[in-house]
């Protein structure tokens, strides 16, 4: 669709719109649709439409596989590897569904099961940069970095743009002794993305750690939305308390993904200052608030177990 493709999500809901209401029977406008609400965190719409794309068509493997990343995100996670069953069932070569249902076992907290199906996955797709990134997530938990670092290694030559595989192994070199890796790792992802904040974030808090001085407030980033005042804190322009007020949202789910996030950031702040009581304090509540699925809930584990208070 190229309203998606240009990244208008309003313009692509509605010429899906259109074409259900000229094909009701139109399952792949449904599943389109889907991955637009997906795209806009609208979970449950997104979940109704994934629906109606199964009803009118029983064995499309992309519904069904993109319902189960649908239930990932609402922590459903049962109902997830049920959706991906059904993927796999109908398609066992689908390696997508194999990664999917890997994180699901992740979130569950299954490594062993989680690492047979990218295993998997990988020897289905061995070019799927997404499979050894995965695979490396499972790594982290089961704390063996050394084989994280060498999937991330892999999924950053499969797709060399992708800046979340550089974000995901800086985040793993951030917490195990290599301070300077990850530093150039947010750097390149910055480079990739120069106006995302949570990159920037990274970046910022890599370059204090090495003592060096901050570039946060050179970063051209959107500061009318969240996470800007995770910024401010970083620049010294507001308060740890007033950063968490800022996460308030009318919207649950928001409200409780940017509380999330403020607990972490500041934990985060709060170590570079020595403050570290406060900051597993709030470690704490991150792991215990976080969605399983952020990498924030990722980055709170790490950061316990550096100070010795493994979850």
């Amino acid at each position: 669709m190229a309203w998606w493709d240009k990244g208008d999500l309003d313009r692509a809901i509605s010429a899906y719109d259109q074409a259900v209401t000229i094909d009701p029977k139109y399952a792949q406008a449904y599943n389109g649709r889907g991955l637009v609400r997906m795209a806009r965190n609208q979970y449950d719409l997104a979940i109704a439409d994934y629906n109606m794309a199964i009803l009118t068509d029983a064995g499309f493997v992309s519904a069904y596989r993109n319902r189960g990343d649908a239930w990932n995100r609402k922590g459903l996670f049962d109902y997830a590897i049920a959706d991906f069953d059904q993927a796999i069932s109908r398609d066992p070569e689908d390696a997508g569904a194999y990664v999917s249902r890997g994180r699901s076992w992740i979130y569950k907290a299954d490594y062993t099961k989680a690492i047979a199906d990218l295993d998997q996955a990988i020897r289905i797709g061995p070019k799927s940069a997404r499979a050894y990134d995965t695979h490396g997530l499972a790594m982290v938990y089961k704390a063996d970095y050394a084989g994280a670092l060498a999937d991330y290694d892999e999924a950053i030559r499969l797709s060399p743009k992708n800046a979340s595989a550089y974000q995901d192994r800086g985040i793993v070199s951030f917490y195990f002794g290599l301070p300077a890796k990850a530093q150039a790792d947010f750097d390149q992802a910055a480079e990739i993305k120069p106006g995302d904040s949570y990159h920037a974030i990274w970046l910022d808090l890599a370059r204090r750690r090495n003592g060096q001085p901050s570039i946060l407030a050179d970063a051209k980033l959107d500061m009318t939305k969240w996470p800007a005042a995770v910024v401010r804190l970083l620049l010294g322009q507001q308060t740890p308390e007033a950063t968490l007020l800022a996460a308030d949202n009318p919207d649950a789910t928001k409200k409780s993904e940017q509380v999330c996030e403020a607990n972490f950031y500041t934990a985060e702040f709060l170590r570079l200052q020595h403050h570290d009581d406060e900051a597993l304090r709030l470690y704490r509540l991150a792991l215990s608030g976080c969605p399983r699925d952020f990498i924030e809930y990722t980055a709170a584990t790490n950061a316990l177990r550096v100070m010795g208070r493994a979850p």
